[in-house]
């Protein structure tokens, strides 16, 4: 790992931002987010249950499966207190709209996603890291066949537990965790009970909240966040090696990367961005010669051109070795 190194590149990146109120988070735009996010897994909860259609319930599984990353995404802001302004709003609407629906926690995520960024790549020290390497991701990454039988395993169930682990495990046993989180979890979860039960709406529930959490979410959770810095983590020298910026199509963003979560590497470099400028902002740095050379993939599977490397090639060290599909 290598700190310094890591601090003068944030201050490069920062100077050279033009003028723009791209630090400054407001109390309105995440709020709007939050609210499309649902309204899309009501509209899909709805259409699913007027047609009855096993091919429409799957295109729910997968629309509330990723409206879950969206979610999870916003939960991160959060942590880097940039969902709102108001820090009232950012901690109780980031615990009650964000992280417990997903089965997290504000205070472990925020806790475990510093570490992440004060110890990036370092194999003891980093959160994501050590989850990296104990899921087999290093082997997993060496052929596309054992690429896509780690997927099957974790789809599977037989590697399921210890995927989800990395999520449950400091969420319910940080001792840590402040007694207003834990009272309003506690709050939270009877209160979600007892209008389940009072309403008789437990396979609804069951149906569109928690078997998308257990098949779809994970496998988007898996893909996206491997692309973050899968097979990169032997390049500790620097933030632009480390981490990678995954430009694909639009559609497949909203669902593998929703709120910009294809910028990772932007993201490393200036942590304290909003999501909602971080495009705007790459698009005006891509301008600039250092941050141009950084670790940019366009496209998940298929290349845009000879010259580009995607999201997958690169994860396989595919870059030179032709396109994967």
């Amino acid at each position: 790992m290598s700190t310094q190194a890591y601090v003068a590149e944030k201050r490069y990146i920062v100077s050279k931002i033009k003028n723009g109120p791209y630090i400054e988070t407001n109390n309105h735009s995440n709020l709007i987010y939050i609210l499309f996010d649902y309204f899309l897994v009501m509209i899909s909860i709805t259409l699913s249950l007027h047609y009855k259609n096993p091919i429409v319930y799957v295109s729910s599984v997968i629309v509330i499966s990723s409206r879950m990353r969206a979610l999870e995404n916003l939960l991160h802001d959060a942590s880097h207190r940039k969902l709102f302004k108001n820090p009232f709003l950012n901690t109780w609407i980031g615990m009650l709209c964000c992280a417990f629906p997903v089965f997290n926690s504000l205070y472990a995520y925020k806790i475990s996603h510093d570490k992440h960024h004060r110890y990036l790549g370092d194999s003891v020290s980093d959160p994501d890291r050590v989850r990296y390497d104990a899921l087999g991701m290093k082997d997993a990454l060496k052929t596309p066949g054992a690429f896509i039988k780690k997927i099957i395993s974790i789809m599977s169930l037989i590697e399921m537990p210890k995927f989800l682990l990395g999520t449950i495990k400091p969420f319910i046993f940080n001792r840590n965790t402040p007694k207003k989180e834990i009272i309003a979890r506690v709050i939270f979860y009877i209160s979600l009970f007892f209008i389940l039960t009072y309403f008789s709406v437990w396979k609804y529930f069951i149906f569109y909240w928690v078997f998308p959490y257990l098949t779809a979410f994970q496998l988007i959770r898996f893909l996206s966040e491997v692309s973050e810095h899968g097979n990169l983590y032997q390049n500790t020298h620097s933030i632009y090696k480390i981490s990678r910026n995954n430009l694909c199509h639009p559609v497949l963003a909203f669902f593998l990367y929703p709120h910009s979560d294809n910028l990772h590497l932007l993201h490393h470099l200036l942590p304290h961005i909003p999501h909602y400028f971080l495009p705007q902002l790459h698009h005006e740095l891509m301008s600039d010669a250092i941050y141009a050379q950084g670790n940019h993939c366009y496209g998940y599977l298929f290349r845009r051109n000879k010259n580009t490397a995607t999201t997958i090639s690169d994860l396989l060290s595919l870059r030179n070795k032709g396109n994967l599909c």
